[in-house]
């Protein structure tokens, strides 16, 4: 059995970007909220009273991705720009910028203890930097074209990449070697994370499924199916319970990790939910598609 779709309210809607939103991220301490825009600025929130606290001006091309340090002091932001730049959070000033990468990037982590950062892209590339430094320290070459999700393990022993070849690859931190293939998804890895214990990775991906994977043994434990279009975000509950994966079916799912159930789905209202139109010729199929987006479901 699966979960009914719901339409709900958002507890606060934030404004202040003038391009699509990519990334969001919240700190640790679950004080901020940081935002990753096509507008090529980073804010920082107040998710408490929605209030905008800082824009980051710096990149010169989208901000695809963000991530807080583990000790909530820093901002890490990965750009189609080739750059990753580290801020400050508190005075929101660029630190230093991180440049070696030929092509975007696309996805960037620390490690557990902040004080490495890895970062991924459209070139093959995996890197790992100095955060205090601002060196690289290792530059490896995963089995993709483009790597589009990377996670570091929580003993900081492992971190496991994802991309174009529809696998994960699960890499040993410290000698840099490619430990294990995970194979199974049969469209491109587009988020992974490591569970809270470090014994499994999830992932997702544009095959519309999510896999739960043993790190020990390389098994494919469960396939999660209940979206309808690409993965594109995974991110576990803080007691590690529940999976919360957002898709480009414009839904959020809730799974139970030890099940694999999907108890709830959450879409935003859309303007025309549930309204049916008929009688109307000459529409093309990108004119229904968009109507279909907005929320019509039969056009006649």
């Amino acid at each position: 059995m699966q979960s009914s779709k719901v339409n709900i309210h958002p507890f606060r809607i934030l404004h202040g970007h003038s391009n699509r939103i990519f990334s969001v991220a919240f700190s640790p301490n679950g004080q901020l909220l940081a935002s990753a825009s096509a507008d090529r600025t980073i804010k920082i929130w107040s998710p408490y009273t929605g209030q905008c606290l800082k824009t980051l001006h710096g990149h010169g091309s989208w901000v695809w991705a963000i991530a807080f340090s583990p000790d909530n002091h820093l901002l890490a932001s990965a750009s189609y720009d080739h750059t990753i730049k580290i801020w400050d959070v508190s005075s929101g000033e660029c630190l230093r910028t991180l440049q070696g990468h030929p092509g975007s990037v696309l996805a960037i982590a620390f490690s557990q203890d902040g004080k490495t950062l890895f970062s991924s892209g459209y070139d093959s590339i995996v890197k790992c930097w100095d955060v205090e430094t601002g060196k690289c320290l290792h530059t490896w070459e995963a089995d993709s074209n483009r790597v589009w999700a990377i996670a570091v393990s929580p003993d900081n022993q492992y971190f496991a990449t994802g991309g174009d070849r529809s696998s994960v690859q699960l890499w040993d931190i410290h000698s840099g070697v490619c430990l294990r293939i995970f194979s199974g998804h049969t469209s491109q890895v587009l988020c992974i994370l490591f569970t809270a214990d470090g014994s499994r990775i999830i992932s997702g991906s544009s095959d519309r499924t999510i896999k739960i994977w043993d790190v020990a043994t390389g098994d494919c434990l469960a396939t999660l199916h209940n979206h309808l279009n690409w993965v594109w975000s995974l991110s576990l509950s803080f007691d590690a319970q529940t999976l919360l994966s957002a898709s480009q079916d414009e839904t959020i799912n809730f799974w139970d990790v030890s099940t694999g159930y999907c108890w709830q789905t959450l879409r935003a209202a859309r303007p025309y939910e549930g309204m049916m139109i008929a009688g109307v010729a000459g529409l093309t199929e990108a004119e229904i598609a968009t109507l279909k987006a907005l929320g019509v479901s039969q056009v006649n």
